[in-house]
């Protein structure tokens, strides 16, 4: 992993959470409760995609090239799971996954990083501007939540940072919390009998 500075200055702590310190604008966590977190949703999507990945044959035919290796982008990569598990079953593809704070699995010991894939510091606003025809695939998960300019950097910086033909990979989760009914559980305050926490 690279990284512009050392973790301790990338973070802060604010009510007893460690939070990120160089974008006030993103409010999640940046500590290891967050990064579990961030793991059951990965896993969770994976579950409800059937898929690592959206767009199974599209994203399998993107990155099947013979004539070079290709190239993949996880902007937002938080814990980094997914840009890992996308270099495993694509091991001729260069996975580079960019946060603003380091991945937490870089603290785990028994986290092997596959040599394909490379997880860095950096802010996705920006770093992204950087490449030019550079990426066969670029993945943003939920990462609007950080990113106030999406709009700009999903139509422009995109598209100029994707090879021509590259694939644009957007996964947005609105978190509804069903009855076995299949009802939405009504939004009540906490201490309420329909009160739901995840």
């Amino acid at each position: 992993m690279t990284s512009p500075t050392s973790p301790i200055a990338l973070v802060q702590e604010v009510h007893g959470r460690l939070r990120q310190a160089s974008d006030k604008d993103y409010y999640l966590p940046a500590d290891r409760d967050e990064h579990s977190r961030l793991d059951m949703q990965h896993q969770t999507l994976k579950l409800t995609m059937n898929s690592l990945y959206a767009q199974r044959e599209l994203v399998k035919s993107t990155l099947a090239r013979k004539d070079r290796r290709t190239t993949l982008l996880d902007v937002g990569t938080g814990s980094g799971v997914w840009a890992i598990e996308m270099a495993e079953e694509f091991p001729n593809t260069d996975v580079t996954g960019i946060d603003i704070v380091p991945p937490d699995v870089l603290s785990r010991p028994s986290t092997i990083i596959p040599s394909n894939c490379v997880l860095k510091v950096a802010d996705g606003t920006t770093e992204i501007k950087k490449y030019h025809e550079a990426f066969d695939i670029i993945h943003f998960r939920a990462a609007h939540l950080g990113m106030p300019n999406m709009a700009r950097i999903l139509l422009e910086d995109s598209a100029d940072a994707l090879i021509p033909g590259g694939l644009l990979l957007l996964v947005h989760c609105v978190p509804i919390i069903l009855k076995d009914d299949l009802s939405a559980y009504p939004v009540t305050d906490e201490g309420k009998p329909e009160y739901v926490f995840c």
